[in-house]
């Protein structure tokens, strides 16, 4: 498990406090955009996308459970402003397979993506387009222990 530094870190932290709590707040603190909210039924599971920031929030039964992260413009989504500052180590614009793993370490588990523990058994989930970055998901746990 490897205790990783940048924005990622605070997110890391925040996992399982409902949307109002500061902690969820910090994660899009400064962000002059109001969420487009979707919503789906058992069990409850709402988003929060933030679209001209390349960020979407996923509660499930009203907790923060996973936080989606674009490095690429995908469904509308701009890439995540400081592509060096997510991961300290990692750039969105440059880093390989090979740079997120020098950062993250062996991944547990790895097709055309990595999955990788973090501090608090935290879970990242980076996926890949054409040897880049293409999305970073900090999940609160691995979906297949749910």
């Amino acid at each position: 498990m490897q205790t990783v530094t940048g924005h990622i870190a605070s997110i890391a932290a925040a996992f399982d406090p409902p949307e109002s709590d500061p902690k969820v707040q910090a994660i899009v603190e400064g962000v002059d955009e109001r969420p487009e909210r979707s919503t789906y039924s058992g069990p409850p599971i709402e988003y929060l996308h933030y679209r001209s920031v390349g960020v979407s929030l996923m509660f499930e039964r009203s907790k923060l459970d996973t936080v989606f992260v674009y490095a690429l413009d995908d469904d509308g989504f701009t890439p995540y402003g400081d592509p060096t500052g997510f991961i300290d180590g990692i750039d969105f614009a440059t880093s390989s397979r090979e740079d997120v793993r020098a950062v993250l370490g062996e991944p547990y588990r790895a097709e055309d993506f990595g999955l990788f523990r973090i501090q608090d058994e935290r879970v990242v989930h980076v996926t890949y387009d054409e040897g880049l970055i293409w999305k970073i998901s900090v999940m609160s746990r691995d979906v297949s222990e749910r």
